[in-house]
Parts: structure tokens; sequence; C-alpha cells
């Protein structure tokens, strides 16, 4: 009887171990870490958002930020940790519960809707980097959101911007129970081109037409690796036009804005394709190369600014001049441009 207790007994403080250890344990998760945590994402853009700055500039405005977070290789449309829209005052406290403690890659998109993308369903999203050889590639091969004029900008769609990182390291929750802070920093996809004409004449000139070489990118990567991150099978298409009616008084000029899609157009020492034209009531000022001294423009990065000053003489005499600067933003009464 005192062996069948003593037996009863060890097998209770069994059970009750086992009780205990399944209690205990945290709950694992694709992170390769054990337990979950709550992230918070920021962004210094995004510092005092505010009802204000989303009607300000269009380049800066972040109108929507998809926040993607997988594990380090998905490998199907159901394969990820968290998938979330943040727009509004949820631009002020973007939190993330149950991220898996350990290595996660987090991808972040502002304005997806700016080059026709909802990445809502996470199959698209997949397919989009599967299709980019690791890369997430968008394609837009009519050209139907870039390039774009700045008259034709909307700031309630605003500017694609993207951040990425592949290597995120979760931490498990410390004593505070506080978010841990994921701070990203948004870069725009995009290229801006300023066109300064200046009328060199005493007489006021009207530009009807405006020409481009064919330099425009029909896609780009979505998350750069490095500065210059073209795809090789980008088409630059036939160059473009664009009828206009820009009245510039004599020894006045007038400005342009024009966003497109990172480029690398000429290779080697081929014939420069970055080229601008001109057509007033009676002259055509026939394509140019943009020179910076004796050296045409080989590409244009994105999120950089070309500067190009294009001096309009008599006898369709013009002289085009570039340099690349910090992408500036710069109040300027940009005139209708079609």
């Amino acid at each position: 009887m005192k062996h069948n207790m003593t037996y009863r007994y060890a097998a209770l403080l069994a059970l009750l171990s086992l009780l205990l250890s399944f209690g205990c344990t945290k709950e694992k998760g694709p992170g390769n870490g054990e337990g979950l945590a709550t992230i918070r994402i920021t962004e210094p853009m995004l510092s005092g958002y505010t009802k204000a700055l989303n009607e300000g500039s269009y380049e800066s405005v972040i109108n929507t930020l998809r926040v993607i977070v997988a594990p380090k290789n998905p490998e199907s449309e159901t394969d990820y940790i968290a998938n979330r829209l943040f727009s509004g005052e949820e631009l002020n406290n973007m939190i993330i519960e149950n991220v898996p403690v350990g290595n996660v890659q987090i991808f972040a998109f502002a304005n997806e809707a700016s080059v026709g993308k909802d990445y809502s369903n996470f199959s698209t999203f997949l397919t989009d980097i599967n299709e980019g050889e690791d890369k997430l590639l968008i394609i837009d091969s009519n050209r139907e959101f870039f390039p774009k004029r700045g008259s034709g900008t909307d700031a309630a769609i605003g500017l694609p911007m993207s951040w990425s990182n592949r290597n995120v390291q979760i931490n498990a929750p410390d004593a505070s129970g506080a978010p841990q802070k994921i701070e990203i920093a948004l870069r725009r996809c995009v290229a801006k081109l300023r066109i300064v004409m200046n009328n060199t004449l005493s007489d006021q000139i009207t530009i009807n037409q405006m020409s481009f070489g064919p330099f425009f990118a029909d896609r780009f990567f979505l998350f750069w690796e490095q500065n210059l991150d073209v795809p090789q099978e980008t088409d630059y298409g036939n160059g473009q036009s664009y009828e206009t009616s820009i009245d510039i008084e004599g020894g006045g000029s007038a400005e342009l804005l024009l966003y497109l899609y990172p480029s690398h157009a000429r290779i080697g020492t081929e014939t420069s394709p970055y080229t601008i034209g001109f057509k007033t009531e009676n002259t055509e000022y026939r394509l140019r190369p943009f020179m910076e001294g004796s050296n045409p423009m080989s590409w244009i990065s994105r999120n950089t600014q070309v500067n190009i000053y294009a001096s309009l003489g008599a006898e369709a005499d013009i002289s085009i001049e570039y340099y690349v600067a910090e992408w500036e933003e710069k109040s300027v009464t940009v005139p209708d441009f079609n």
C-alpha cells in the first residue's frame, strides 16, 4: 500500500512538472527565435505628420505606407508575418504585433497607387519579386504612370518611395514591454528633371512643343540595392514629345518639372540618348544632348534632381547644360505641360 502511494505521488509530480514546462515554453515563430514581439515603425519624414502636410508638397507627401514583414525565405502566398497598409492618422503610430523574435525581412512602400500597385495580397508581392530575380520588379510597359509632368501630379496620390532591410533582428520583449523601434528611411523611386528654358532673344517666344530622346524607362526595381540599380531588360522607347503653350518674355525664363524612373540608356561611348528639343511658333530647336562640359549624360539615378538649362537663341541656336544635385523641394509656378 505504501509502495502504491509512493508511485502515485511520483507520477503526480511528473505530470505537474510536464504541465509547468508547457506553460513556460514560448511560442516559436518563423523568425528563427522564440517568442513574439511588438514593433513600432518610424520614419523621419513622417515626424509630426499632420493633415496640413498631406495638403502640401506632393514630392514628400505620404498618403499610404505598406509595411510587409516576412520570414527570411518566404515560399508561398501565405508565408508572411504581417502585411499592413497605414494611412491618415495611423501613420503617427505604426504598430505591428505578433512578430516572431529572430531575423526577419521588412519592406516599406509609400504611395503604392502612384505606380498602379496594390500589395494587399502577398502573392502579388511575391510574384513581382520572383519575376525580378529576387528583386521586386515593377513594369510600366505603356508608361502609364511615369514619366509624369509636374502639372500632372496629384498630392492625393504622391510619388513612389521605398525602403527595405532583409536582415532585421527582432528582440525578445524587455521588462517594460515597450515595442521595439524600427526606423526606416524612405527614398523616392523616381528622379526629377528640372528644366529651365532661357530666352536669350529680346522678343517673346512661345514654346509649342518639347521633345525628349529615348531615355524614359518602362520598369524599375522597387527596392534599390545600389545607387544605379536599373533592370537590364529595360526598354527606353523611341522618345517622347509634349504639346504645350508656354510664353517666355524676351530675356526671361520658365521652368518645367518632369518625373521619371531611374535610367541607364547610354552604354559606353555610344551617342547619348539624353537629349531635349523645342519648337516655337517660328523655330525648331532640334534635339541636343545634355552636356556637362564635354561629357554627355549617361544615366539618371533615383531620388536625384537633374537641372537642365536650355538657352534658346536666334536661328535655332540652342545650348543644353545640366548638373545633378540632391533632390530639392522648391515651390515654382509650373506652366501647363500637356
